[in-house]
């Protein structure tokens, strides 16, 4: 509760050590009282060595390898592709152009995933696009990621995401497992 405020409005900043600031625009009549409910969201502890634990060069060595024309997936379409090892990370986000997973947000994030015990939510930043399919990760083709609408997404076990990214490109992450601590997401982008 705070008192002898000036009437008029006023802008109220609420810091917390670990949350987000959270910035709010109040009225205040002479003789009134007012009220805000605020709810802070908590940052993500970061560790240095944490911090960026899959470059490209990581995901270059754990290459998918891509299924053979004969099987129907021509290898020519694909603009790369890697794996992603959630481990025991409850948050991670995604900048698929680059190949960044970190469990810090950056600048040009696609996404951020949460990890449960069955399946991993995925959010889009704007102006991503994002779309579960079921279809595994290997029978995904651009077709079928093309034209995707949505922002929140519920990612299970055996089904795909697909994604278009804040650059245009379009692609896919998926894989099984059957918890999805130290799951691996195969990921890729058509050309």
């Amino acid at each position: 509760t705070v008192y002898n405020i000036e009437a008029g409005s006023h802008v109220v900043i609420i810091k917390k050590l670990g949350y987000d600031d959270s910035t709010s625009d109040v009225d205040i009549e002479s003789g009134k009282k007012s009220y805000l409910d605020v709810v802070l969201r908590l940052i993500p502890e970061v560790k240095e060595e944490d911090e960026i634990e899959n470059t490209i060069g990581d995901i270059e060595e754990e290459i998918v390898e891509i299924i053979e024309e004969e099987e129907g997936i021509v290898t020519g379409s694909l603009q790369s592709n890697g794996v992603v090892n959630i481990g025991k990370k409850f948050t991670l986000f995604y900048d698929f152009s680059k190949g960044n997973f970190t469990d810090i947000r950056l600048y040009d994030s696609d996404t951020f995933s949460k990890r449960f015990q069955d399946y991993i939510v995925f959010t889009r930043f704007d102006p991503v696009n994002i779309k579960v399919i079921e279809k595994n990760i290997n029978d995904v083709d651009k077709e079928d990621c093309s034209g995707v609408t949505g922002q929140y997404e519920l990612l299970h076990s055996g089904e795909s995401l697909c994604f278009i990214t804040i650059e245009g490109k379009i692609g896919a992450i998926g894989g099984n497992w059957v918890d999805t601590e130290n799951a691996k997401l195969t990921w890729k982008l058509f050309g």
